[in-house]
């Protein structure tokens, strides 16, 4: 998660994080439409409407609940798409 917020954390200190916890979690950038998220991904940019009203901010992880919401509001109003997100590299 902390990764996702790039820019916000020194890049050598979470590399230093990294090896302490014996971590090397690497995540793949996608363009995804509304359909294609999936549980586990990232948002890597703001999601919004059309109208620039924002749905779901960058950072958050896709959650099933999270996914139905998004897909209940695009059927109101339309949702900028495609939407980046940050996918695990296993």
């Amino acid at each position: 998660e902390i990764r996702a917020r790039n820019g916000r954390y020194d890049p050598k200190v979470l590399k230093a994080l990294e090896m302490a916890l014996g971590l090397e979690v690497k995540y793949e950038l996608r363009s995804v439409k509304i359909g294609e998220l999936r549980g586990g991904m990232i948002f890597a940019e703001d999601v919004t409407s059309l109208e620039g009203r924002l749905l779901v901010a960058k950072g958050q992880e896709v959650t099933p609940a999270l996914f139905e919401r998004l897909k209940n509001f695009s059927r109101v109003a339309p949702v900028k798409e495609p939407i980046k997100v940050l996918v695990k590299i296993e």
